[in-house]
């Protein structure tokens, strides 16, 4: 895999960290169309994607197949995927 490959969560295309945004993750997460928020509430929605996204977990089920050249960077835009995610968790929490 390549890092343009991973099935970031976000709408369109992602090149960089920079392409990661709450804004954009928010809009994706919470998205009326996707199969989760029809089922569970946004809060389950934003908690399904965290352990989707958690690093330990994101280590062993897509950084290992990751391209060498492409790790360092796939791992530090999961990592902000995570934070962002936890940031809306924590938003969601405080209404």
């Amino acid at each position: 895999l390549g890092f343009g490959d991973v099935p970031w969560p976000v709408f369109g295309t992602v090149e960089s960290m920079e392409d990661i945004t709450l804004q954009r993750v928010g809009e994706f997460v919470f998205h009326a169309q996707r199969e989760s928020v029809h089922a569970a509430p946004q809060v389950k929605s934003i908690r399904h994607e965290l352990l989707r996204w958690h690093p330990d977990k994101f280590q062993w089920q897509v950084l290992d197949k990751v391209r060498q050249g492409d790790r360092k960077a796939v791992q530090e835009v999961a990592e902000k995927v995570a934070r962002i995610l936890t940031q809306l968790n924590l938003v969601m929490h405080d209404r």
